[in-house]
């Protein structure tokens, strides 16, 4: 992989993260006052399992070749490039 890809990959991971508290106050317009801090904080709980659903899930995938080659995952990933 090279820095490019590495670059774009990082740049459209942070946009996404940019665009997760731009939906939250899209949803908090949408709903009465009252729910408004619910809603907010339900998109913000996303934002944060999103976190952790890449740290978890896809930085392995990322370094595919440094898996070792008896892993199913790495074997996956191997035959899809």
């Amino acid at each position: 992989m090279s820095s490019g890809d590495t670059g774009f990959i990082m740049l459209c991971s942070a946009l996404v993260f940019l665009m997760t508290p731009g939906l939250a106050f899209f949803y908090g317009g949408l709903v009465r006052r009252k729910n408004v801090v619910n809603t907010m904080m339900a998109c913000i709980g996303i934002m944060g399992l999103s976190i952790v659903m890449w740290v978890l899930f896809d930085i392995p995938f990322l370094s595919a070749e440094t898996m070792p080659e008896s892993s199913v995952i790495s074997d996956i990933l191997l035959f899809r490039v």
